[in-house]
């Protein structure tokens, strides 16, 4: 499903999706979210489209902050 929307977006001219975390109250491991950002990044990449990813900050959202989402960013400088 990803991927076709990413061909889709390609074929209309957009420049990002948006991807919004759960906000069903459903618990999902920091790993687990910085492991999809990590495996989706190529796929973006490789279409051209920017995911702009929307943290919702409620108490039950499965992402509250920008900071994981940050850290699968493989642009940002790391310390050694």
């Amino acid at each position: 499903m990803t991927e076709s929307l990413l061909k889709e977006a390609q074929a209309i001219g957009a420049k990002s999706l948006v991807l919004c975390p759960l906000n069903d109250g459903s618990e999902v491991p920091a790993s687990e979210t910085l492991g999809a950002l990590r495996d989706l990044a190529p796929l973006f990449a490789f279409y051209g489209i920017h995911g702009l990813v929307e943290p919702l900050g409620f108490p039950q959202s499965s992402l509250r902050s920008a900071h994981p989402g940050a850290d699968a960013d493989p642009r940002r400088p790391r310390a050694v």
